[in-house]
């Protein structure tokens, strides 16, 4: 842990040290993108791709060493290196990737009930395995994939599919990839080789500076957003007696500033790790042609739109401008979402023949043993499950006065969006409250200071659903039978 005492000892102690630590690997992550954006893109060589994979690999292993003790090491290169021997014994059994993803999960559920449960308080040193979970589960996956018929597959499946196991080196260039190791995003085994060897999309992509200063910058300007406000604006102020002598409008606006300032501190690691992986030029996605601003024939574009979303693992603007729940959430930590959707809740559908309900509830209880145990997670959780709910139920009810182009209602349509948005941001502003307080105490009484007046719409929105002959009088007035007819 050297080095993560030698920055302790720079800034005085007036940095924590979960946050030092981030600091410290993600920053330094970046002078070894600089190094990697030195390759030739033109060219491609068995040299160049080992360079690669050394070179991130002792990056990697450098930084662990620095800011974490040798257990934690250990841990990680332990559970990388035994997922690796289960898949190279066992490539084309189903229970491979089964095994390889729980048992993952339970090593890392293990390390929350030691920290969260038996030592709270202590130094939360889990972001490594968390990354790890993603990595090794997707990556078991693919390869048991690459062992059946193209035909069987998804087009996604096809894209992803590892058809050759990697030798160990390649496989650890991608387990311990320097820039993605700490909070991700994870991406697939398939983009670091095709990066690696330096294969198309990566051959052909253009400069990496404009791309990687301009997500440098939203990360430096959200981080100081977070570091200058999240005293000030923090929800620990929000269970503080001395909160209920403000009015109601005002604490519904505190836990609005103090959401989206905590949110900042997402977009600022998250970021930063995608400029890392944008300057290494891995967060290369591809170009599209386009034509006057719109996608055109690729037969005689004007111009190539290029894309650097590879490594995005939220999307800032849809997420601050969602106008529904689910979109908000659709946008936010999205490499997580893909690996729950792709890798749990998918495969236990199709490769296990689990009910989708149930497939429902195991993918929920994955994602809670992926985040944690603290009591505050699951109170996000739960209630953000239930708006989401409320959301569709209201969209499915009302938004037909608005979109029908034969609804007297249609000019409307603005107001609507608006309304869509203020609810949303409010709603998930108030349910994501209870997630940095963490206990379920703290939680409660964040929701009770505003009198739990979102779960309340929450509820009033999803009763909509079940007023009779609501949705026939709305597609009435909207003209939509009608026009059909």
């Amino acid at each position: 842990m050297w080095l993560l005492l030698l920055a302790a000892s720079a800034s005085g102690g007036a940095v924590g040290r979960p946050a030092l630590r981030a600091a410290v690997i993600l920053f330094l992550s970046l002078p070894v993108a600089a190094v990697f954006a030195l390759f030739p893109k033109r060219e491609s060589s068995k040299t160049a791709e080992l360079l690669r994979h050394a070179i991130s690999i002792a990056s990697t292993l450098t930084l662990l060493h620095g800011c974490y003790d040798p257990i934690l090491v250990a841990r990680v290169v332990g559970a990388v290196l035994a997922s690796y021997a289960l898949v190279r014994i066992a490539p084309s059994s189903t229970w491979t990737p089964l095994f390889v993803t729980t048992a993952n999960l339970l090593h890392l559920a293990a390390l929350y009930i030691y920290i969260q449960l038996l030592h709270p308080g202590s130094d939360d040193v889990s972001a490594p395995l968390m990354v790890v979970v993603i990595k090794m589960s997707t990556f078991s996956w693919a390869v048991y994939d690459g062992t059946l018929p193209s035909s069987q597959l998804s087009p996604g499946q096809n894209q992803r599919a590892i058809k050759e196991i990697p030798s160990l080196t390649e496989f650890l260039g991608y387990s311990l990839f320097f820039a993605n190791f700490l909070v991700g995003p994870a991406f697939e085994f398939s983009e670091y080789r095709r990066w690696a060897r330096n294969e198309e999309p990566y051959s052909k992509a253009p400069s990496s500076f404009i791309p990687f200063l301009r997500t440098f910058t939203v990360s430096i300007v959200t981080t100081g957003i977070f570091l200058k406000f999240g005293g000030p604006w923090s929800h620990e102020h929000c269970v503080q007696e001395s909160f209920l002598k403000y009015s109601l409008l005002f604490r519904l606006w505190y836990i609005q500033v103090a959401g989206l300032i905590q949110r900042c501190k997402y977009y600022g690691v998250w970021k930063l790790a995608e400029a890392a992986c944008i300057l290494c030029g891995v967060g290369y996605s591809g170009y599209l042609p386009v034509e006057s601003g719109t996608a055109a024939s690729s037969k005689s574009p004007t111009k190539f739109a290029h894309r650097w979303v590879a490594a995005s693992n939220a999307s800032v603007y849809d997420v601050e401008t969602a106008q529904c729940p689910r979109d908000y959430i659709g946008n936010w930590n999205l490499k997580t979402n893909q690996w729950m959707r792709n890798s749990v809740y998918l495969r236990l559908v199709k490769s296990v023949g689990v009910g989708s309900s149930v497939a429902s509830l195991l993918t929920w209880m994955a994602s809670a043993f992926w985040h944690g145990f603290y009591p505050g997670y699951y109170l996000t959780f739960l209630s953000g499950a239930l708006l989401t709910g409320a959301g569709a139920s209201i969209r499915q009810t009302l938004r037909p006065l608005v979109v029908s182009e034969t609804s007297p209602f249609v000019r409307l349509r603005p107001l609507y969006d608006f309304l869509g948005w203020v609810f949303t941001q409010a709603a998930m502003n108030y349910i994501c409250g209870p997630f940095p307080l963490q206990r379920l105490d703290l939680g409660i009484k964040l929701w009770a200071s505003v009198g739990y007046i979102i779960h309340v719409g929450m509820i009033v929105g999803a009763a909509l659903a079940y007023i009779p002959g609501l949705r026939a009088a709305v597609r009435r007035v909207s003209g939509e039978k009608r026009k059909s007819e």
